[in-house]
Protein backbone atom coordinates (compact mmCIF):
# COMPACT_ATOMS: atom_id res chain seq x y z
CA UNK A 1 0.00 0.00 0.00
CA UNK A 2 1.67 3.11 -1.00
CA UNK A 3 0.19 6.93 -0.25
CA UNK A 4 0.30 10.02 -1.94
CA UNK A 5 -0.81 13.57 -2.33
CA UNK A 6 -3.66 14.26 -4.83
CA UNK A 7 -3.48 16.85 -6.75
CA UNK A 8 -4.18 17.98 -10.31
CA UNK A 9 -2.53 14.73 -12.38
CA UNK A 10 -4.19 12.06 -10.26
CA UNK A 11 -7.30 13.37 -9.54
CA UNK A 12 -9.60 11.49 -11.84
CA UNK A 13 -8.19 8.20 -10.32
CA UNK A 14 -9.45 9.11 -6.60
CA UNK A 15 -12.72 11.30 -7.97
CA UNK A 16 -14.90 8.37 -7.87
CA UNK A 17 -14.50 7.39 -4.08
CA UNK A 18 -15.33 11.10 -3.06
CA UNK A 19 -18.32 11.81 -4.88
CA UNK A 20 -19.75 15.00 -4.39
CA UNK A 21 -16.67 16.62 -2.85
CA UNK A 22 -14.99 19.93 -4.48
CA UNK A 23 -11.38 19.85 -4.54
CA UNK A 24 -10.95 23.12 -4.15
CA UNK A 25 -12.73 23.04 -0.47
CA UNK A 26 -9.33 20.79 1.24
CA UNK A 27 -5.83 22.35 1.42
CA UNK A 28 -4.28 18.82 1.74
CA UNK A 29 -5.71 15.76 -0.26
CA UNK A 30 -3.96 11.75 0.43
CA UNK A 31 -4.82 9.19 -1.64
CA UNK A 32 -4.04 5.64 -0.47
CA UNK A 33 -2.96 2.99 -3.41
CA UNK A 34 -3.04 -0.78 -3.00
CA UNK A 35 -3.05 -3.48 -6.15
CA UNK A 36 -2.37 -0.33 -8.40
CA UNK A 37 -5.67 0.94 -7.86
CA UNK A 38 -7.13 3.89 -5.75
CA UNK A 39 -8.28 2.35 -2.49
CA UNK A 40 -8.79 5.14 -0.13
CA UNK A 41 -8.50 9.03 0.67
CA UNK A 42 -8.51 11.41 3.10
CA UNK A 43 -9.62 15.20 2.81
CA UNK A 44 -7.61 17.53 5.71
CA UNK A 45 -7.84 20.97 6.20
CA UNK A 46 -5.90 23.06 8.47
CA UNK A 47 -7.15 25.09 11.58
CA UNK A 48 -3.71 26.90 12.82
CA UNK A 49 -1.73 24.49 14.14
CA UNK A 50 -4.88 21.95 14.24
CA UNK A 51 -5.80 19.43 11.65
CA UNK A 52 -9.79 18.66 10.69
CA UNK A 53 -10.02 15.53 9.13
CA UNK A 54 -13.07 16.44 6.71
CA UNK A 55 -13.63 13.18 5.01
CA UNK A 56 -11.92 9.82 5.34
CA UNK A 57 -13.26 7.00 3.01
CA UNK A 58 -11.64 3.43 2.10
CA UNK A 59 -13.29 1.85 -0.98
CA UNK A 60 -15.52 -1.68 0.72
CA UNK A 61 -13.05 -3.92 -1.60
CA UNK A 62 -9.52 -3.05 0.18
CA UNK A 63 -11.33 -2.68 3.59
CA UNK A 64 -9.63 -4.36 6.58
CA UNK A 65 -6.38 -3.77 5.01
CA UNK A 66 -4.94 -0.73 7.49
CA UNK A 67 -5.61 1.45 4.86
CA UNK A 68 -7.90 3.61 6.66
CA UNK A 69 -5.30 3.80 9.27
CA UNK A 70 -2.24 4.61 7.01
CA UNK A 71 -4.32 7.77 5.91
CA UNK A 72 -4.72 8.95 9.64
CA UNK A 73 -1.38 7.44 11.65
CA UNK A 74 1.45 7.59 8.25
CA UNK A 75 -0.12 11.13 7.28
CA UNK A 76 0.03 12.16 11.13
CA UNK A 77 3.61 10.68 11.37
CA UNK A 78 5.16 12.33 8.44
CA UNK A 79 4.01 15.81 9.26
CA UNK A 80 4.32 16.10 12.94
CA UNK A 81 7.40 17.69 13.06
CA UNK A 82 5.89 20.86 11.74
CA UNK A 83 3.70 20.92 14.78
CA UNK A 84 -0.02 20.26 14.53
CA UNK A 85 -1.39 19.88 17.74
CA UNK A 86 -4.78 18.14 17.59
CA UNK A 87 -6.91 16.79 15.05
CA UNK A 88 -11.17 16.88 14.64
CA UNK A 89 -13.18 14.58 13.24
CA UNK A 90 -17.17 15.54 12.43
CA UNK A 91 -19.42 12.97 10.95
CA UNK A 92 -23.13 12.00 11.06
CA UNK A 93 -23.91 9.60 14.45
CA UNK A 94 -25.51 6.78 11.84
CA UNK A 95 -21.85 6.58 10.27
CA UNK A 96 -21.13 3.48 12.68
CA UNK A 97 -18.24 2.37 10.71
CA UNK A 98 -16.40 5.69 11.49
CA UNK A 99 -17.21 5.85 14.91
CA UNK A 100 -15.77 2.38 15.58
CA UNK A 101 -12.58 3.84 13.73
CA UNK A 102 -11.82 7.15 15.62
CA UNK A 103 -12.53 5.84 19.07
CA UNK A 104 -10.14 2.84 18.34
CA UNK A 105 -7.37 5.18 17.04
CA UNK A 106 -7.95 7.14 20.56
CA UNK A 107 -9.87 10.10 19.47
CA UNK A 108 -12.14 11.48 22.52
CA UNK A 109 -15.79 11.98 21.76
CA UNK A 110 -16.44 15.71 23.12
CA UNK A 111 -19.95 15.99 21.83
CA UNK A 112 -22.74 13.81 20.04
CA UNK A 113 -26.37 15.04 19.24
CA UNK A 114 -28.36 16.98 17.04
CA UNK A 115 -26.76 19.70 15.62
CA UNK A 116 -28.60 23.00 15.09
CA UNK A 117 -28.14 26.42 13.34
CA UNK A 118 -29.21 29.48 13.54
CA UNK A 119 -28.55 33.12 12.07
CA UNK A 120 -26.62 35.50 14.05
CA UNK A 121 -28.65 37.93 13.63
CA UNK A 122 -31.46 36.34 14.92
CA UNK A 123 -30.23 35.39 17.98
CA UNK A 124 -28.85 38.83 18.84
CA UNK A 125 -32.27 41.03 18.07
CA UNK A 126 -34.15 38.16 19.78
CA UNK A 127 -36.56 40.63 22.53
CA UNK A 128 -36.22 37.51 25.24
CA UNK A 129 -32.37 37.85 24.95
CA UNK A 130 -32.48 41.48 25.43
CA UNK A 131 -34.65 40.77 28.39
CA UNK A 132 -32.38 38.44 29.85
CA UNK A 133 -29.00 40.43 29.37
CA UNK A 134 -31.00 43.31 31.23
CA UNK A 135 -30.06 41.66 34.70
CA UNK A 136 -26.97 42.93 36.38
CA UNK A 137 -23.70 41.75 35.86
CA UNK A 138 -22.47 39.49 38.55
CA UNK A 139 -19.29 37.78 37.43
CA UNK A 140 -16.17 38.12 35.34
CA UNK A 141 -16.11 36.67 32.04
CA UNK A 142 -12.38 36.11 30.97
CA UNK A 143 -11.18 34.64 27.25
CA UNK A 144 -9.69 31.33 27.61
CA UNK A 145 -5.85 32.98 27.12
CA UNK A 146 -6.24 35.86 29.74
CA UNK A 147 -7.09 32.50 32.80
CA UNK A 148 -4.19 32.55 35.46
CA UNK A 149 -2.69 29.20 35.92
CA UNK A 150 -4.64 28.46 38.82
CA UNK A 151 -8.18 29.03 36.90
CA UNK A 152 -6.97 27.24 34.03
CA UNK A 153 -5.97 23.79 36.44
CA UNK A 154 -9.65 24.22 37.57
CA UNK A 155 -11.08 24.59 34.15
CA UNK A 156 -9.21 21.31 33.14
CA UNK A 157 -10.14 19.42 35.79
CA UNK A 158 -13.77 20.48 35.66
CA UNK A 159 -13.78 19.23 32.18
CA UNK A 160 -12.14 15.93 32.75
CA UNK A 161 -14.54 15.88 35.59
CA UNK A 162 -17.53 15.34 33.28
CA UNK A 163 -15.43 13.16 30.49
CA UNK A 164 -14.67 16.00 28.50
CA UNK A 165 -11.88 16.55 26.68
CA UNK A 166 -9.26 18.65 28.73
CA UNK A 167 -6.71 18.83 26.39
CA UNK A 168 -8.72 21.41 23.80
CA UNK A 169 -7.96 24.46 26.10
CA UNK A 170 -4.58 23.72 24.43
CA UNK A 171 -6.04 23.72 21.20
CA UNK A 172 -4.83 27.16 18.78
CA UNK A 173 -8.07 26.04 16.73
CA UNK A 174 -10.29 27.88 19.39
CA UNK A 175 -10.72 31.57 18.61
CA UNK A 176 -9.18 33.62 21.71
CA UNK A 177 -11.76 36.35 20.82
CA UNK A 178 -15.08 33.98 21.59
CA UNK A 179 -13.48 31.41 23.75
CA UNK A 180 -14.89 32.69 27.24
CA UNK A 181 -15.04 31.45 30.54
CA UNK A 182 -16.84 33.11 33.60
CA UNK A 183 -15.31 33.12 36.78
CA UNK A 184 -17.59 33.25 39.96
CA UNK A 185 -17.81 36.06 41.80
CA UNK A 186 -18.04 33.84 45.57
CA UNK A 187 -15.47 31.77 45.04
CA UNK A 188 -12.95 33.05 42.33
CA UNK A 189 -12.89 29.30 40.19
CA UNK A 190 -14.46 28.80 36.50
CA UNK A 191 -18.13 28.11 36.61
CA UNK A 192 -19.21 28.25 32.67
CA UNK A 193 -17.30 27.85 29.64
CA UNK A 194 -17.88 28.55 25.62
CA UNK A 195 -15.32 27.32 23.16
CA UNK A 196 -15.71 28.39 19.75
CA UNK A 197 -14.25 27.90 16.58
CA UNK A 198 -14.60 30.50 13.49
CA UNK A 199 -14.94 28.96 10.15
CA UNK A 200 -15.62 31.46 7.43
CA UNK A 201 -19.22 32.40 7.61
CA UNK A 202 -19.90 30.69 10.95
CA UNK A 203 -19.45 30.63 14.73
CA UNK A 204 -18.92 26.57 15.72
CA UNK A 205 -19.68 26.49 19.67
CA UNK A 206 -17.63 23.33 20.53
CA UNK A 207 -18.45 23.29 24.17
CA UNK A 208 -21.24 25.10 26.04
CA UNK A 209 -20.49 24.35 29.73
CA UNK A 210 -22.15 25.07 33.02
CA UNK A 211 -20.20 23.66 36.02
CA UNK A 212 -22.47 25.00 38.47
CA UNK A 213 -25.58 23.86 36.90
CA UNK A 214 -27.22 27.21 37.59
CA UNK A 215 -28.74 28.99 34.98
CA UNK A 216 -27.59 32.63 35.74
CA UNK A 217 -23.86 31.95 35.42
CA UNK A 218 -24.22 31.92 31.77
CA UNK A 219 -25.72 35.22 31.53
CA UNK A 220 -22.60 36.87 31.96
CA UNK A 221 -21.08 34.63 29.22
CA UNK A 222 -23.61 35.15 26.57
CA UNK A 223 -23.43 38.65 27.56
CA UNK A 224 -19.81 39.22 26.94
CA UNK A 225 -20.46 36.67 23.55
CA UNK A 226 -22.73 38.94 22.60
CA UNK A 227 -20.41 42.12 22.77
CA UNK A 228 -17.53 40.47 21.14
CA UNK A 229 -19.20 39.15 18.16
CA UNK A 230 -20.65 42.89 17.45
CA UNK A 231 -17.29 44.02 17.93
CA UNK A 232 -15.55 41.79 15.31
CA UNK A 233 -18.52 42.45 13.03
CA UNK A 234 -19.25 38.67 13.07
CA UNK A 235 -23.21 39.32 12.96
CA UNK A 236 -23.70 38.31 9.52
CA UNK A 237 -22.48 34.58 10.43
CA UNK A 238 -24.42 31.35 11.70
CA UNK A 239 -24.11 30.06 14.60
CA UNK A 240 -23.60 26.58 15.22
CA UNK A 241 -24.34 24.31 17.93
CA UNK A 242 -24.76 20.70 19.50
CA UNK A 243 -27.12 20.14 22.21
CA UNK A 244 -26.10 17.07 23.82
CA UNK A 245 -29.59 15.72 25.39
CA UNK A 246 -33.14 17.70 24.69
CA UNK A 247 -33.14 19.62 27.62
CA UNK A 248 -30.01 21.13 26.34
CA UNK A 249 -31.79 23.01 23.47
CA UNK A 250 -34.07 24.82 25.44
CA UNK A 251 -31.59 27.43 25.95
CA UNK A 252 -31.46 28.49 22.40
CA UNK A 253 -35.39 27.53 21.76
CA UNK A 254 -35.61 30.26 25.04
CA UNK A 255 -33.64 32.94 23.70
CA UNK A 256 -34.89 32.93 20.60
CA UNK A 257 -38.53 32.48 21.76
CA UNK A 258 -39.43 29.25 19.50
CA UNK A 259 -37.86 27.23 17.31
CA UNK A 260 -38.36 28.07 14.41
CA UNK A 261 -35.00 29.73 13.26
CA UNK A 262 -33.26 26.75 14.81
CA UNK A 263 -32.46 24.61 11.55
CA UNK A 264 -31.40 20.86 12.13
CA UNK A 265 -28.14 19.48 10.60
CA UNK A 266 -29.26 15.79 12.01
CA UNK A 267 -27.26 13.94 14.24
CA UNK A 268 -24.00 14.27 14.34
CA UNK A 269 -20.90 13.34 16.61
CA UNK A 270 -17.32 15.38 16.77
CA UNK A 271 -14.14 14.16 18.16
CA UNK A 272 -10.55 15.30 19.01
CA UNK A 273 -7.59 13.74 19.51
CA UNK A 274 -4.33 15.35 20.60
CA UNK A 275 -0.58 14.63 19.28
Amino acid sequence: MELTLIDRENLDAFSALMPGKDPSDYEIMIGAIEDDKAAGVALYNTLDDALMLDYIYVSEQFRRRGIGTALLEDFIAEIVEAGPVAVHINYPEIAQDLHGFTLARGFKIFRDGKAFRTPVKALLSAPKLEKLLKNPKKNKVKALSELSRFEKSVLVRSLDAQDMEEGIINDSSLSKELSLVTIDSLNSVPSACILCRQESNQIVILYLVNFLKDPFQLVDLIRELKKRIEELSLTDCDLVFVTMDEDAKKLPETLLGGDELLISSGDVISAIRMI
